[in-house]
């Protein structure tokens, strides 16, 4: 070895001694609230921590699912029992970036869109194709006598925050005379959650998914709730918030008075509503003017005005 190999090796070994050691940085995870903590005042009277994500209570009132949906839980039944569930992490789509496959847009011209005209269709067309799941009799019940409010249902949320309104709501999407697929979600201000869908013909559900979100945007609404996780939701485009960050949200998002949903009279080709939506909803707001009639006379859920 020569001298100034050594030499070298020697200002290496020097160096080493002289170095610092590297701290490692630990990113540390706030963790999150309870669940307990995210049930107000109000409800613990009512409802109180089951297991997980789940809460637990025997009562079924409209009333009480009014609540609980303004507050971001999913309604979701067993026998004999309410469990109202909040995520730790939540699937939703932030309406600002929605996108349609183009194999989706091809294939919707084949369907046709309606709204919130075959509750009960729907509800039967979910129950055979997942059973009972969690649509148990008294839940149906509820939900329909929310649905059935063609004005929504108020509800009382906090003092600083002031009334909400919510909505229940059916998607139905037609191939002729055929009910082929469609959902049941529910409003709050300006976010929608879906609750549970059916599809029984290829590209159906996809269309259907694919029509409502474009519909939702068109409407003013900010963030589409979707529960929980799914691959296919994933590929929709849909974004996992942990429970603080999807509870900020809602919370901010139901205030919004003027999403509303709505769409024209009438079966609506869903190829229509995934291109020409906003148009659409401008036509039938123009109508409304020419005729001196309220929106809310010309169809159910119909906004006081439409952010396109």
């Amino acid at each position: 070895m020569s001298k100034g190999e050594t030499e070298d090796n020697d200002d290496e070994k020097q160096s080493e001694k002289t170095q610092k050691p590297r701290r490692r940085s630990w990113r540390r995870c706030k963790p999150e609230p309870s669940l307990e903590s995210y049930i107000p005042p109000y409800l613990r009277r009512v409802i109180i921590p089951y297991h997980g994500d789940f809460c637990q209570t025997t009562i079924y009132h409209p009333r009480l699912l009014v609540h609980l949906m303004a507050e971001g839980f999913l309604p979701i039944a067993t026998r004999g029992a309410l469990l109202p569930k909040l995520h730790l992490q939540r699937s939703v789509i932030p309406l600002n970036d929605h996108h349609v496959p183009k194999s989706t847009r091809k294939k919707s011209k084949r369907f046709e869109m309606t709204l919130n005209r075959e509750f009960d269709r729907i509800v039967e067309k979910c129950h055979e194709q997942h059973q009972h799941c969690w649509l148990y009799p008294p839940l149906v019940k509820a939900l329909r006598a929310i649905h059935e409010q063609s004005q929504g249902v108020e509800a009382q949320v906090a003092e600083a925050v002031g009334p909400v309104r919510v909505h229940v709501h059916s998607i139905e999407v037609w191939m002729g005379e055929q009910l082929v697929a469609g959902e049941l979600g529910f409003s709050v201000g300006g976010c929608y959650t879906s609750l549970t869908g059916f599809s029984s013909v290829d590209s159906s559900g996809s269309v259907q998914l694919a029509a409502l979100g474009r519909l939702l945007r068109a409407c003013g609404f900010g963030l589409w709730d979707l529960g929980m996780d799914m691959q296919y939701k994933r590929d929709m485009g849909a974004q996992l918030y942990v429970r603080s960050k999807f509870v900020e949200t809602f919370h901010l998002l139901r205030v919004d008075e003027e999403a509303v949903l709505r769409l024209p009279p009438g079966q609506v080709n869903a190829r229509e509503v995934i291109d020409n939506i906003p148009t659409l909803l401008q036509q039938m707001a123009d109508g409304d003017k020419r005729n001196g009639s309220s929106p809310e006379n010309s169809q159910r859920h119909v906004a006081k005005k439409s952010k396109n």
